[in-house]
């Protein structure tokens, strides 16, 4: 059994969403919706790359193993839900798009104020 699920991995969606407007100091309703579905969209598409990826080497193995002889089809292994570790890229997804809204709404908070986007 994973030490982390996937609902406890969801669950850091507020948090990070919270963390990311104090640190930017977002007031619009618009830039609040927007940060909290980037976080979310980076989310799953760490999700969906590892899930891709994961297709891509099964495939890269049946392959192999069909090439060689060694086994039919009915003999082949395929990777189980269990074994994707889909939470662990989700969280990471989470984390990168928290860090890209941070960077983003930084950016945009120090030209709305005049100053500059390198500080010395």
């Amino acid at each position: 059994m994973n030490t982390i699920n996937d609902f406890q991995t969801l669950a850091h969606i507020p948090f990070l969403y919270l963390f990311v407007k104090n640190y930017c100091k977002i007031t619009s309703a618009k830039k609040q919706l927007l940060s909290l579905l980037t976080i979310i969209a980076c989310g799953l598409i760490g999700c969906v790359m590892r899930a891709i990826y994961l297709k891509y080497e099964n495939a890269q193995i049946r392959d192999l193993l069909r090439r060689v002889e060694l086994a039919v089809d009915g003999d082949i292994p395929g990777v189980g839900f269990q074994d994707m570790h889909l939470e662990f890229y989700l969280l990471a997804g989470l984390f990168a798009g928290s860090l890209f809204c941070m960077i983003v709404f930084r950016i945009s908070l120090n030209r709305q104020n005049g100053e500059p986007n390198v500080k010395c």
